[in-house]
């Protein structure tokens, strides 16, 4: 299990995801800063929480859920 989150150290996050995690609990900026530096790609994650997912669909986000998603 990972935990990724802005506020956190990247360092330590990102030494976790290159070992690889089942599951990912994540906060969209920092995922989607993980995935657009290509430190993971989400290939091995069986489950995502992805944080406050309901409050950026509220706003508007939808389109980055879907990106992080796909």
């Amino acid at each position: 299990m990972c935990a990724v989150f802005g506020g956190g150290p990247r360092w330590d996050q990102e030494k976790l995801l290159e070992k690889g995690c089942e599951v990912l609990v994540a906060t969209p900026g920092r995922l989607v800063d993980f995935l657009d530096t290509n430190v993971t790609n989400l290939r091995r994650v069986t489950y995502l929480v992805l944080d406050e997912a309901d409050r950026m669909l509220d706003m508007g986000f939808e389109k980055q859920v879907n990106a992080i998603l796909n």
